[in-house]
C-alpha cells in the first residue's frame, strides 16, 4: 500500500520536483509500510534539506540528488534486510560523509545511538545540520541519539 503524497513547501511550487519527490517517496514506503508518521516525516524532509545543503556544500554528486531516495536513502536501509539493531545498542558510521547511512538507519531506528564520525568537518557540518533540520537530535532524556564525531587524519603515525 503507498500512502498518499506528502505536501511540503517550498517543494509545492515547483511541480516536477515535487513530482520526482513523491515518486521517489513513494518507493520507500512501497519497501517500508510500517514507517510511523514521524519517520515519514523526517524521511520527507531529508530531501529539501539535502538538496539546500548540497546547493552549498557538495556532499552528494549534484547530478545525482534528484535520485536521493532510491540511490542514498534506501542504498543506506539495505542493511535492515540483513540485520536489525537493538534498542539501546550503540552503531558507528566511520566515513559517513554528509550523513550516510547513520542518518536514515537513526531514522528507522531511534532507539538506537549512533555515533557518526569522518575526517572532513564540512561534512559533518551537513550531517548535524540536516539531522537538526528533522529535529532527531535531541537533548537529554532521549530515546534517539547521534552523535557526530570529527578526526582528524594524521599523515604521520610515529611509532
Amino acid at each position: 500500500m503507498i500512502d498518499k503524497p506528502i505536501n511540503r513547501c517550498p517543494m509545492e511550487q515547483n511541480t516536477e520536483k515535487f513530482s520526482i519527490f513523491n515518486s521517489q517517496f513513494s518507493i520507500l514506503t512501497s519497501y517500508f509500510p510500517d514507517l510511523t508518521d514521524r519517520q515519514k516525516e523526517q524521511y520527507a524532509a531529508l530531501y529539501d534539506l539535502y538538496t539546500d545543503w548540497n546547493a552549498k556544500i557538495n556532499v552528494i554528486s549534484r547530478k545525482d540528488i534528484e535520485n536521493l531516495y532510491p540511490h542514498h536513502v534506501l542504498h543506506s536501509l539495505g542493511i535492515t534486510h540483513m540485520l536489525r539493531f537493538k534498542p539501546g545498542s550503540s552503531v558507528m558510521d566511520l566515513g559517513t560523509g554528509g550523513g550516510f547511512p547513520g542518518i536514515p538507519l537513526a531514522i528507522l531506528f531511534p532507539e538506537t545511538h549512533f555515533h557518526l564520525v569522518d575526517s572532513i568537518g564540512k561534512k559533518i557540518k551537513v550531517g548535524q545540520a540536516v539531522a537538526e533540520g528533522m529535529k532527531i537530535i535531541r537533548k537529554l532524556n532521549t530515546f534517539l541519539t547521534i552523535t557526530f564525531i570529527p578526526i582528524t587524519v594524521m599523515s604521520k603515525i610515529s611509532m
